[in-house]
């Protein structure tokens, strides 16, 4: 993963890694990111990372299996979100007096314990740019640069939302071209190019929409298509193409199958 973001703290954190760091900030910035880096910019020896749910047996684990004598770095990320307060409590017992080799770096999302933050160096570390949440969608998940950037914005800062929201903007993408395959289809001949163009991009996705709304329109609940959404198919000619398509067999449903089931029957 490609850090992204927090240049001050990530600079001095390369130079040196202090016996004990602690990253507070808010969640889905890229906290946790940062730490992993630094075990691959220090190349320890070994490492841990301890999730979200550290309970009191875990952190006597942790104190117990931190090594007194080792000739390369040993370094152990804990998430502190999820941790108790007899965790934390535990937890001192080997953050006072750190072994020589051994690095704990802490990430939080609320402030620990007053003594877990006076053993740490503390680094707060603030909410991304929507430019540098835009980055992390693109080079971290995958997402188009320009999906990316109009997501970023809604994340405010953070990561997770602007994930969903590309997410969501995706959906949409395959919602919208659903419903213009069923405006093709009602119109017979007419849209006979638009469906052929639907084949082309069709996925398995757009599948999965289509039976949706066919069983809604056989069970007699119209949810999705109304005159709102669908503008210019007639709720009964598109009630009598999803009802024609809930008939087609789940194992038969391909892309030409799941199409074909809307065009009106031939004339005769």
């Amino acid at each position: 993963m490609t850090v992204i973001g927090h240049d001050s703290a990530r600079a001095e954190l390369e130079r040196h890694l202090p016996p004990v760091a602690l990253l507070l900030g808010p969640c889905s910035i890229g906290k946790t990111t940062l730490a992993t880096h630094l075990i691959a910019h220090h190349r320890c020896h070994w490492s841990m990372y301890y999730g979200s749910t550290l309970s009191a047996g875990l952190a006597r684990e942790i104190v117990q299996s931190a090594p007194t004598r080792r000739s390369m770095l040993d370094i152990r990320i804990i998430d502190l979100d999820g941790s108790t307060e007899a965790a934390q409590n535990i937890l001192l017992k080997v953050l006072e007096e750190p072994p020589p080799h051994c690095r704990f770096i802490l990430v939080a999302s609320r402030e620990p314990l007053a003594t877990i933050t006076s053993r740490a160096q503390v680094y707060r570390l603030g909410l991304l740019t929507d430019e540098q949440v835009a980055q992390v969608l693109h080079k971290n998940a995958g997402i188009g640069e320009h999906a990316a950037a109009m997501a970023a914005a809604r994340g405010r800062g953070q990561v997770a939302p602007a994930v969903a929201a590309a997410e969501d903007s995706e959906a949409d993408r395959v919602t919208s071209a659903v419903a213009l395959a069923v405006r093709a289809a009602t119109q017979g001949s007419l849209g006979s190019s638009a469906l052929s163009q639907a084949l082309r991009s069709w996925t398995e996705e757009h599948t999965v929409v289509l039976r949706r709304w066919a069983t809604e329109a056989a069970s007699g609940r119209w949810v999705i298509f109304t005159q709102d959404f669908a503008p210019g198919v007639a709720p009964a000619s598109a009630l009598r193409v999803l009802e024609s398509l809930s008939k087609v067999g789940a194992a038969r449903t391909g892309p030409a199958v799941a199409l074909s089931a809307l065009l009106p029957p031939p004339l005769y």
